[in-house]
């Protein structure tokens, strides 16, 4: 090789190595570190024993001298192992300052209803991955991947059923009735039952109404017993109504109403669920 080859060769390379860590750079720069991410899920509460709301927390660290600002990319969210899909997570987005660090907060309906669990699993075990895209004020890029978990017991409602339908007392204008439920609680923690109100049908028409303000509270996987009490108007009615009513043994009913639950749980408020059973009943004299 001849000098001026080899200067040459040299030139060459001092031209092409200050390139070589730019054409590798992944995100803020080469070496430097990436936003440093927390995500955690930080609540739950429930509007209703079919939806629970999850809240959630992501903090983020921004540690270069120029500011940032993020958004999420991909969100996937699994329960007990199964992915969920058709359920976004809701998250704040917004700007770091360089040099700083900034929470935002998030939210994930989750509808009990598509939840598959097997039977008596009591608990329920959320999973978040998610994808963060950072976007720096003089142009550069950075995904970061997060995760959290929670888990959380899973609440289900009262089961009612209609132990009998009394008659206490037949008269030409009102006849009172009395209804003894049992409430099956299938959770492993107490509740409290209040604020009834109900409905009555027997062969197809409308018998009475009420409510019953009196709480109930119910342990963990074990049943109670309610007398609810109601009165059937006549004035309306026609008198061979009342003696169908009277000599009734059997009766198909239809019971149905609303009632407010108090899990004894701290971030589960109180809900208000309805049921509506059908079924047959004895009527009592």
């Amino acid at each position: 090789m001849t000098a001026n080859h080899a200067i040459r060769g040299l030139f060459l390379c001092a031209l092409i190595v200050p390139f070589l860590p730019w054409s590798c750079r992944s995100g803020p720069g080469a070496g430097s570190p990436v936003p440093a991410v927390t995500f955690e899920f930080d609540r739950v509460e429930s509007s209703g024993a079919g939806e629970i709301l999850v809240y959630c927390r992501c903090r983020i660290a921004n540690p270069h001298s120029s500011g940032m600002s993020f958004s999420l990319e991909k969100a996937r969210i699994f329960i007990n192992g199964a992915e969920l899909t058709g359920e976004p997570l809701e998250i704040e987005e917004g700007r770091i300052p360089g040099k700083s660090e900034a929470s935002f907060t998030g939210l994930y309906r989750l509808d009990l209803k598509k939840v598959s669990g097997a039977p008596g699993e009591n608990k329920l075990t959320l999973k978040a991955a998610l994808d963060l895209d950072f976007v720096f004020d003089d142009g550069r890029r950075a995904r970061v991947p997060a995760a959290g978990d929670l888990e959380f017991p899973l609440t289900r409602e009262p089961v009612f059923t209609i132990e009998s339908i009394k008659i206490l007392q037949a008269e030409l204008i009102n006849t009172r009735l009395k209804v003894r439920v049992k409430i099956a609680n299938p959770n492993p923690f107490p509740v409290s039952l209040s604020s009834m109100q109900y409905e009555l049908y027997g062969a197809g028409r409308f018998w009475a109404d009420g409510n019953h303000t009196t709480a109930y509270t119910i342990p963990g996987k074990e049943s109670a017993e309610a007398d609810l009490y109601l009165v059937m108007n006549f004035t309306n009615m026609r008198r061979d109504v009342l003696d169908r009513i009277i000599e009734l043994r059997q009766v198909d009913y239809r019971f149905s109403g609303t009632v407010e639950i108090s899990p004894a749980l701290r971030y589960f408020p109180v809900f208000t669920t309805r049921f509506d059973l059908q079924g047959e009943s004895e009527v009592i004299r």
